[in-house]
């Protein structure tokens, strides 16, 4: 399955292209403030021209969608669908949470429990089996009851694990971000269990949280032009 995985989630953006094999043509990576959302197709089309492929010639896309920075996630999602329609090409959505998880080489045989943190003091948490298999589907938790909801014997990763010390004690916690090779990864395993993708139309952001901007809230989010 030649496919092309991406992923601006967490303010990163990081791109990924495999061929059928699986083996890793070509990849890009630009940190915070180092690209622009109306830059992701171009950067898209750069990576695949790169390799001589065009847009026909890719078979699947793969992208992170959420939850995360409420930016990255409408503009990955964005992007994913549009490129699936134009392509006709089936989206494996991957949440951030399961790229998190999937950014371990391997949890030694211990089950994973992956946390992110969200907006106004909430916390966003996903546990999987040893073998990468989702336990429950995300929730979005107070601070308060993160440490009843993570397995001891689980092995914790985070971008931030210095920030959840104090609040889960002495369990193990690891720095993990997402990546697209690990959404690549999680993409090609979910085909070879014989699942094919979504419709363009049907790939959806994960925020688990309501948006903070309210455009029904009376007052415009554009002021008009005197």
């Amino acid at each position: 399955m030649t496919l092309l995985a991406f992923d601006c989630s967490l303010r990163r953006f990081t791109a990924l292209l495999l061929d059928r094999g699986g083996a890793e043509r070509a990849g890009i990576a630009h940190g915070p403030g180092a690209w622009r959302g109306e830059e992701i197709v171009a950067l898209l089309d750069r990576l695949c021209r790169g390799c001589g492929l065009a847009w026909t010639d890719l078979e699947a896309l793969a992208v992170t969608v959420g939850p995360g920075s409420f930016t990255g996630i409408r503009t990955a999602v964005a992007a994913a669908r549009g490129l699936a329609l134009a392509a006709d090409l089936p989206v494996f959505p991957v949440g951030t949470l399961e790229a998190l998880a999937g950014d371990l080489p391997a949890s030694e045989g211990r089950p994973v429990a992956a946390v992110l943190r969200g907006k106004r003091g909430q916390f966003y948490l996903q546990n999987f089996a040893a073998d990468g298999i989702a336990l429950a589907a995300p929730a979005a938790l107070p601070a308060a009851a993160l440490p009843t909801r993570v397995p001891r014997e689980a092995l914790v990763v985070s971008p931030e694990p210095a920030m959840l010390q104090d609040l889960l004690g002495r369990r193990e916690i690891r720095a993990a971000l997402p990546d697209a090779r690990a959404v690549a990864a999680i993409a090609r395993r979910r085909r070879e269990g014989g699942e094919r993708g979504v419709a363009g139309h049907l790939v959806e952001p994960l925020y688990l949280r309501a948006a903070d901007a309210n455009p029904l809230a009376g007052r415009p989010l554009v002021a008009p032009v005197e």
